[in-house]
């Protein structure tokens, strides 16, 4: 979790290769959390994961020969995705992750997806980019736009 939200969830069939995977796993997460800009601290996590839980479990599964042994299941769904590698009916690793809202314009980023977008101010010189802005954060759900430091 980062800022109190789900970011990804790391499944492996033992103890004995959790160890092996846990520090580049570590790395990884603590590389999206230095990334993502700190705007809360934490709320209710256990509901956080359970709704997570849910929409994975809520995820369209499509499988597939692996590449190399085994089958790839892929899952998609509204707000997750990932994949699980399975051999001989035995888990290799899964692995699913937060599906990010696409930017409403270039210059944005989701500070707390869906809820708090961060970016240059929505302005632009010409008048139908402007408009043009405005229109795909609406799109995006944003009602409120403030200056920093305002």
């Amino acid at each position: 979790m980062v800022n109190g939200d789900v970011v990804s969830l790391d499944c492996v069939p033992t103890s004995a290769v959790c160890r092996s995977v846990f520090p580049k796993l570590v790395q990884s997460y603590a590389m999206e959390a230095i990334l993502t800009p700190t705007v809360s601290g934490w709320e209710d996590s256990d509901s956080t994961v359970r709704q997570f839980l849910r929409e994975c479990e809520a995820c369209e599964e499509l499988s597939f020969e692996g590449v190399g042994l085994g089958t790839e299941n892929r899952y998609d769904g509204a707000g997750v995705m990932g994949s699980a590698l399975v051999h001989g009916n035995q888990l290799v690793h899964a692995a699913l992750h937060r599906r990010m809202p696409q930017v409403p314009f270039p210059r944005s980023y989701w500070a707390r997806p869906g809820r708090l977008l961060a970016g240059y101010y929505p302005g632009d010189v010409s008048k139908s980019a402007a408009t043009e802005k405005i229109s795909s954060l609406l799109d995006a759900g944003i009602r409120c736009v403030a200056q920093r430091g305002a």
